[in-house]
């Protein structure tokens, strides 16, 4: 794998409501491998509106990191109880490998920069998506459990995050 890129600028931006969000949402679902780990019911255009809508009333928490000024991918995390936050990262694929593991880590050192309430941040992969979750081991999240046919049959990982703990 080659060698991380110090002089790549990764920014990231929390989205809100307007025109800018998106544009920005229409930028990374227009990526169709966005879809791959999402249920079949959310790989529609009416299930991206409503993402927006939740978005622009505050009830999500959506994380656009951006390297050198292009969308990379997209968080999206949904407040829970009691500190935790329920977290789906996409990493558009040019910025797969090192510049990804970073672009995760950024997007969790801002979640928690602007969620000062959360301390644990969850999220289930696809036991069959490797990449991922390797990118996440390499942001200081942890395999905590699995949840049986999670994905149209497939077993997905649970992993957190626990602020201040795992890097």
């Amino acid at each position: 794998m080659p060698a991380a890129d110090p002089t790549v600028a990764i920014d990231v931006m929390r989205l809100g409501p307007g025109d800018s969000t998106w544009r920005w949402l229409h930028t990374v679902f227009s990526e169709p491998s966005c879809f791959v780990a999402l249920p079949e019911e959310n790989r529609k255009a009416h299930w991206v509106r409503a993402l927006y809508e939740r978005i622009a009333h505050n009830e999500i928490v959506a994380l656009l990191p951006a390297v050198d000024g292009a969308a990379a991918g997209l968080l999206w995390a949904v407040p829970a109880e009691s500190g935790i936050v329920f977290g789906h990262q996409f990493i558009m694929p040019r910025f797969r490998g090192w510049t990804g593991f970073r672009i995760v880590r950024a997007c969790v050192v801002k979640l928690y920069e602007i969620m000062p309430d959360v301390n644990y941040i969850l999220g289930f992969t696809p036991e069959s998506n490797l990449a991922s979750l390797v990118a996440a081991r390499k942001a200081g999240f942890s395999e905590v459990g699995i949840l049986p046919d999670f994905y149209d049959g497939e077993d997905a990982k649970i992993v957190a995050h626990r602020r201040n703990e795992n890097g």
